[in-house]
């Protein structure tokens, strides 16, 4: 049940994207492959582990041990040539002040906490390949405006060059166009490094060389709240700090079993 409310809180942070014919979502899913949230996904598993480990320990334990023995030498009438032994051992916590409880609370609380890392984890790997999706998406469309404007300017440098030879245009029209044509270069070379430093990144997350296609445009977005992660594991860090508490305390009581053999 826990762990469907995280997955659902996690379709919801993502509801707002309306994907038209792109590879956004494929995106998304080569950035869960990342090593990071892999190792996460591993501690939650052993996590999980740990506390049925933790369980099936507190259940009653029954053992059986059987042995044969033959006596081949001579021996008085009354002891047999052949003996079969069987021993049955019974052991069962009945009593350790709490600590049985405590601990299992306790390991239950470390592996929601272990969830939901997994789960913020997977969060910020979704979000951050959203964020360099869209700023693909937006660089793309900023270095054709700067590839235009270039070409305006130097057509318009050209023209007026012609002008001035023919001297019809002032100098400083021509400079001042020259300038801004040097200064669109410069932009322009700029953002070609922003463009490369993100597929850069998008490498490193997605571990492939992802190229970004189609289009993707955010529908009715809506500012979660970024704290519901940390509000909930700050939950489960003050459970598992009571827990603590109360295994301490439990070391003051005395353990009973039940012990049969």
């Amino acid at each position: 049940m826990f762990e469907k409310y995280l997955k659902s809180a996690m379709f919801l942070a993502l509801y707002p994207l309306a994907m038209l014919a792109s590879n956004l979502h494929e995106f998304i899913a080569l950035s869960q492959n990342n090593e990071s949230y892999l190792i996460k996904q591993m501690q939650s598993e052993q996590a999980n582990l740990d506390k049925e480990q933790a369980f099936r320990n507190y259940l009653p334990s029954l053992s059986l041990n059987s042995a044969y023995v033959a006596n081949n030498k001579d021996r008085f009438i009354i002891d047999p040539q052949e003996s079969l032994f069987t021993k049955v051992s019974l052991n069962f916590l009945l009593f350790d002040g709490g600590a049985r409880e405590a601990n299992l609370r306790a390991l239950e609380s470390r592996e929601k906490l272990s969830l939901l890392d997994k789960e913020q984890n997977k969060n910020y790997l979704a979000l951050n390949a959203i964020t360099l999706y869209f700023n693909t998406l937006s660089l793309e469309k900023i270095l054709l405006a700067n590839q235009q404007k270039i070409a305006f300017l130097k057509s318009t440098f050209e023209r007026l060059q012609k002008f001035y030879d023919a001297g019809l245009s002032p100098k400083d029209e021509l400079e001042s166009i020259e300038a801004k044509y040097h200064l669109s270069l410069l932009e322009l070379s700029q953002n070609e490094l922003k463009l490369a430093n993100i597929q850069k990144e998008i490498k490193i997350l997605s571990d492939t060389d992802f190229k970004v296609q189609g289009n993707a445009f955010l529908e009715n977005p809506q500012q979660e709240k970024s704290q519901n992660y940390e509000v909930m594991i700050a939950k489960e860090q003050i459970n598992l700090a009571k827990e603590s508490v109360n295994l301490a305390k439990a070391e003051y009581f005395p353990k009973f079993y039940i012990q049969d053999n």
